[in-house]
């Protein structure tokens, strides 16, 4: 089985996607895009989005006052 270069990044039709997950005291929540022209430009979009969602759950290192449902709705 081959490992791909962007984890959690697939090719849809003719773009890209990405999709993440994440668990905090709330459960279990998951992240996605999509509509993107390349691979690499899907990855960046998702590191940035995984960075801004891992702030705002509870007890994340920075004390985020939201939680990631809370984000999330």
């Amino acid at each position: 089985m081959s490992r791909s270069r962007y984890p959690g990044v697939q090719k849809r039709g003719k773009t890209w996607a990405w999709r993440a997950q994440f668990q905090d005291e709330g459960g279990r929540y998951s992240l996605s895009g999509s509509g993107f022209s390349s691979a690499k430009e899907a990855w960046d979009a998702k590191q940035g989005e995984v960075k801004r969602a891992a702030g705002r759950v509870k007890g994340a290192g920075d004390g985020g006052k939201v939680t990631l449902a809370e984000y999330l709705e």
